[in-house]
């Protein structure tokens, strides 16, 4: 799984943010389009789009490749100075991916040292097949 250290501050020792991002592949390809005269070059391209993509839509290799491509998208926005802030950009995001989970440290015993200090609603963490979803962590 990909991961990505917030450049605003240091994440806290032992904590994991993971947000995960449910639109639809025509949601990441207008925000692409929007951001490319912003980014330039640092913006992953987009994966192919069109008939192929649709016939082989419950392929699972094809699924997780663009799942790959997406998740690289999102990185070089949150990591471009001036796109992560923009309206669009946390439009996309939504609100409740800002006050994504921030999950508690655990011991080597796998059990839970502290609490869930941020928690995402529901609709967040559900993912329906007409969406791609993209998981980052840091």
């Amino acid at each position: 799984m990909p991961m990505y250290s917030s450049p605003r501050g240091p994440v806290e020792e032992g904590f994991t943010h993971e947000y995960v991002i449910s639109r639809r592949f025509s949601e990441f390809k207008q925000l692409h389009a929007a951001l490319v005269p912003v980014m330039g070059d640092d913006l992953t391209p987009l994966p192919a789009d069109g008939l192929m993509t649709l016939i082989l839509a419950d392929n699972q290799a094809l699924l997780d490749e663009r799942k790959e491509v997406l998740t690289q998208i999102v990185l070089n926005i949150l990591n471009h100075p001036v796109a992560r802030d923009l309206p669009e950009v946390l439009e996309f995001l939504g609100h409740e991916s800002i006050n994504a989970k921030v999950m508690a440290p655990t011991t080597a015993s796998g059990q839970c040292t502290g609490s869930i200090r941020k928690t995402s609603s529901p609709a967040w963490t559900s993912i329906s097949g007409s969406f791609r979803t993209s998981v980052v962590s840091s």
